[in-house]
């Protein structure tokens, strides 16, 4: 997980080490989380989607100073 820290450190050299690591720590849990919960069973109670909404307005909550990427058009 460090190597992940220091790389988006890198990468984004203002961002605040504390909310990067959260930032990695969500991420983490979301990806082993997601085998056990959506890869073994056949009806979920929350969907996929639902799931990404919650994530993604969480870690917009992490990092409030970041700029919404900008959307193809198309």
């Amino acid at each position: 997980m460090d190597r992940v820290v220091t790389m988006l450190q890198r990468s984004r050299p203002d961002a605040d080490k504390a909310a990067t690591q959260e930032i990695v720590h969500v991420l983490l849990l979301l990806a082993q989380g997601t085998t056990v919960l959506f890869g073994t069973r056949q009806e979920r109670a929350v969907s996929v989607e639902r799931m990404i909404e919650l994530a993604t307005s969480q870690l917009e909550a992490l990092e409030p100073n970041r700029q919404a990427p900008v959307k193809a058009s198309g």
